[in-house]
């Protein structure tokens, strides 16, 4: 059996901890069992923890905590307060239910199976939930799985590597999930050092990821930054962050796998390349707007098949080059600069790729003197 079954209220508090190696300590030393599976048998079920170490000390596939539904049952409130879960065998929290708050607590290390959090599973729905002030140091795959979530705010949390040379492959990942229902994300104000995907989407709307500072990301090239992928993707923003770190020839942002994701919101953002090269922003169905930005050290910084229809006004792209024939893509903007820099004839061709109802300008700057023929 579990190390405790618990079916009624309960609170458990220890007597908190001052370093590691001291306060009110849990181990779990048996195989593929939880610490904690606490299942309600009424509705007004609640489970809450504070001051504990929950350790785990061998493989397996156990949960240091596990809150399951019961039938129609779930547990309404829950906290965790000023804990410590460590290694655990699966996960530190397998969590279902509402009113949710894990709050001031380190996940340190997760050295055998390389995760922390799930918000819900397949069949049971988690809401209302509250995860700040945390520090996640040493998990290697993934700080937080949503699979089944309806309102969840992430805040002011650190998530952060011993050293350079090792990363957290996920901080937000429902890319390697099949997700039930993710809506209603607010990611606000975390600090990400040494993470590969920060935010990874797949059916998630109303999601909203901003303030965040994240440095000596990417680990040159294992994944992408900001990854959309599948269906149902609608209403995200993403605005007011600092993305840097090595992607090498991938992205920052990459919805080439997403069937057009709406309403996405990709502004005031600074995105700095510090190892590699390639494109920053790889925009192929999304619509939405995506300007301004700013971009250090890329080949790059966006590539899109309308960058009009994206709000993007780039003056850098707009300087055509001088010859016989000048052709003309008008996804690229609506105002063009000609400089003419000999006498020869120069016909300018019909735009490419324009939208209706688009006008294009043309300004022609003359330094040479006698212009030839303009057709």
């Amino acid at each position: 059996t579990d190390a405790l079954i618990i079916s009624a209220k309960i609170h458990l508090e220890g007597e908190g901890f001052s370093e590691f190696s001291s306060g009110s300590r849990i181990f779990q030393t048996v195989t593929n069992k939880d610490i904690f599976t606490a299942t309600p048998i009424s509705a007004s079920f609640s489970f809450s923890i504070e001051n504990l170490v929950l350790l785990n000390t061998i493989t397996g596939n156990g949960n240091l905590v596990t809150t399951a539904v019961n039938g129609v049952k779930q547990i309404n409130s829950q906290r965790y307060i000023n804990c410590t879960f460590t290694n655990p065998g699966n996960l530190s929290l397998l969590l279902t239910g509402d009113h949710i708050v894990v709050d001031n607590c380190l996940f340190d290390v997760s050295g055998f199976s390389g995760k922390s959090i799930q918000l819900g599973t397949a069949t049971a729905l988690v809401s209302n939930v509250q995860i700040s002030g945390c520090n996640f140091f040493n998990i290697p795959i993934r700080c937080i799985a949503p699979v089944n979530v309806n309102g969840c705010v992430i805040a002011n949390n650190r998530i952060s590597q011993p050293n350079t040379a090792t990363f957290t492959t996920y901080f937000f990942d429902a890319n390697t999930i099949v997700p039930t229902l993710i809506k209603g994300i607010s990611i606000t104000g975390n600090v990400c050092r040494g993470v590969v995907m920060l935010l990874g989407i797949k059916g998630m709307t109303d999601v909203i990821f901003s303030g965040n500072q994240c440095y000596d990301c990417g680990n040159a090239g294992a994944s992408y930054a900001i990854y959309l992928t599948g269906t149902g993707i609608s209403n995200i923003t993403i605005v007011g962050n600092e993305f840097s770190g090595s992607y090498g020839g991938l992205n920052f942002f990459n919805d080439s796998t997403a069937t057009t994701p709406s309403n996405v919101i990709l502004t005031n953002n600074n995105f700095i390349n510090t190892g590699g090269a390639g494109v920053c922003l790889v925009i192929t169905g999304s619509t939405g707007i995506f300007y301004p930005n700013l971009f250090s050290g890329f080949t790059t910084n966006i590539t899109a098949p309308d960058f009009l229809a994206l709000g993007i006004f780039n003056p850098a792209l707009l300087q055509l080059t001088y010859s016989a024939t000048i052709a003309t893509n008008a996804t690229l903007g609506t105002y063009f600069v000609i400089t003419v820099s000999n006498g020869t004839a120069f016909t300018i061709s019909n735009p490419t790729n324009p939208s209706m109802g688009q006008e294009t300008k043309y300004a022609i700057v003359n330094n040479f003197g006698t212009l030839g023929a303009l057709t």
